[in-house]
């Protein structure tokens, strides 16, 4: 093997190269120079100088991707959009009072609005903020009902009727201008209308030979639907009229009693209970068409069990699902449960309430 003037081999000088240029590179100098390299091609018999520069690359900087905070799923709502709050009448037989109730639609949250005697039937106001209900507070010792209005915390109690006759069925108009109620002034039941701060009583039905009762609005506030029973017949059917009390026309023509109707706020369907008078103590829910046309019932089907009696319908308010009272048939007590308007996916909202029995349940807009 042939040797430099040095007296290493070709690949030895080439190794020790190596070796000094990577020693360099470690080090961090930024130049070296070895001279005297001998046997390489073209450079054998000369002394060859070879510079080497070497300029480090600079730190790498890394700038830290930004955290990406992930964007909430919404929790989609169980039934009926809106605040998704029911508010309701529970009435205890061991203390002879009722009083009205807030529930979120899966039982939680339950609180309570009134406190004093017999307080029921609560009603919404368009906007959410206001309740309407019945209270016997005043009125005790001879069952007559008076109507109240309080704000939707239960605050701000005050009562809009003053009188010996019965108030029952209060409902506020979509405009909140107006309620329109059930009363006896005239010793049966008719329907009557009054502005908001409880001024201006005015009959909308002039019955003779029967009893109107359970009135309504239409979601945009022109019609009235609600219940007829002519006196002496053990039946009822659906009616509507104008909002001033005109145009009165019958919808259902059933055997037995079609009562508690309620329209949908998509002013599409109206849905009513209606009980068969060839089946003891059973009471259905029904939606039609506001014509009347297309009845259907949803309940006491094979959906549904045949063994329970359900009444008081309520729309969400998207007009996709319905609240009633359901409780064995016979039976005083109940439960608020919650249906689409097939009739299917039914829950059962008492499952977190102790109530002896519920009154009605209206959806919060």
């Amino acid at each position: 093997m042939t040797a430099n003037k040095s007296g290493l081999s070709r690949p030895g000088i080439v190794k020790c190269l190596f070796l000094f240029i990577s020693f360099f590179i470690a080090s961090g100098a930024t130049s070296c120079s070895y001279a005297y390299i001998t046997n390489l091609p073209a450079m054998l018999e000369k002394q060859v100088t070879v510079e080497w520069i070497y300029t480090p690359s600079a730190t790498p900087t890394f700038t830290p991707l930004p955290t990406q905070t992930p964007t909430p799923t919404p929790i989609p709502t169980l039934f009926g959009g809106g605040s998704a709050r029911l508010a309701f009448s529970d009435e205890s037989y061991l203390h002879g009072k009722a009083h009205i109730y807030l529930v979120n639609i899966d039982g939680t949250g339950l609180t309570q609005l009134t406190t004093s005697g017999y307080d029921f039937e609560p009603t919404w106001s368009s906007d959410g903020r206001r309740i309407i209900f019945l209270s016997q507070r005043n009125n005790q010792h001879n069952n007559n009902n008076d109507i109240y209005v309080m704000d939707a915390d239960g605050s701000n109690q005050k009562r809009l009727s003053n009188s010996p006759a019965i108030y029952k069925n209060p409902a506020w108009s979509p405009d909140g201008k107006h309620i329109v109620f059930v009363s006896n002034f005239s010793k049966h039941r008719e329907i009557y209308i009054m502005n908001s701060d409880g001024s201006g009583q005015t009959r909308l039905t002039v019955s003779v030979g029967s009893e109107s009762f359970d009135p309504t609005w239409s979601p945009d506030g022109t019609q009235i639907v609600y219940s007829v029973s002519p006196s002496g017949h053990d039946e009822s059917q659906i009616y509507v009229m104008n909002s001033d009390g005109s145009k009165q026309t019958q919808l259902t023509n059933n055997p037995g009693w079609g009562y508690n109707p309620s329209w949908s706020p998509d002013g599409k369907q109206i849905a009513f209970t209606h009980a068969n008078i060839s089946s003891a103590g059973q009471n259905d829910i029904f939606v039609m068409n506001t014509d009347g046309s297309g009845q259907t019932k949803l309940t006491g089907t094979s959906k549904t069990s045949s063994q329970e009696s359900c009444q008081v319908p309520n729309w969400s308010p998207d007009s996709a699902n319905i609240s009633f009272i359901c409780s064995p048939i016979n039976s005083p007590s109940g439960t608020i449960h919650i249906m689409n308007v097939a009739g299917s996916g039914q829950l059962n909202v008492d499952t977190k309430i102790n109530a002896d029995q519920n009154l009605g349940a209206v959806w919060q807009p």
